[in-house]
């Protein structure tokens, strides 16, 4: 067991990463976990030099400035249809020896399939898939910052 529980919110400090699979994959290429999970550990461990957008997509050359140690819990909320993501993410939660320090992660229960997004309201029906997408929305917003891809469509 990965000490999976239930959480009552999102805790102070934590970082939504969403990680968009699916059909998305036909218009970019895919990104993997671990390129996320590298920009979280940044933040975790007061990386001051994070930009806040891309430089590839902004002309700015912002950096995220917070507190050196506001991300220092390892707290990911993880948003996304690919369960080998959630399974991913899940490893990340444990230490090992790739990283210092084991990372909470908080995901919804839905059934996650990796499918194009008409199968996906085919299965789930229109009103669920959406419900599941804005819980997911409105849980991300309450992270104190954003781990994801400008094509996400977040």
């Amino acid at each position: 067991s990965h000490g999976l529980h239930k959480l009552r919110n999102i805790p102070r400090g934590s970082v939504a990463v969403h990680v968009r699979h699916g059909d998305k994959v036909e218009e970019v290429p895919s990104v993997t976990f671990d390129k996320y999970y590298s920009s979280a550990q940044r933040l975790a461990v007061g990386d001051q030099t994070v930009p806040v957008l891309d430089p590839n997509f902004a002309d700015s050359g912002r950096s995220f400035n917070y507190a050196l140690d506001k991300f220092a819990g390892r707290s990911i909320f993880l948003s996304t249809e690919d369960p080998e993501v959630v399974h991913e993410a899940v490893a990340f939660a444990e230490p090992g020896v790739r990283r210092e320090l084991a990372w909470g992660v908080a995901f919804t229960r839905e059934n996650r399939t990796d499918v194009d997004v008409k199968t996906m309201r085919q299965e789930r029906g229109y009103g669920q898939a959406t419900l599941q997408s804005l819980l997911n929305l409105e849980l991300s917003l309450e992270a104190d910052a954003w781990v994801c891809t400008l094509s996400s469509n977040w």
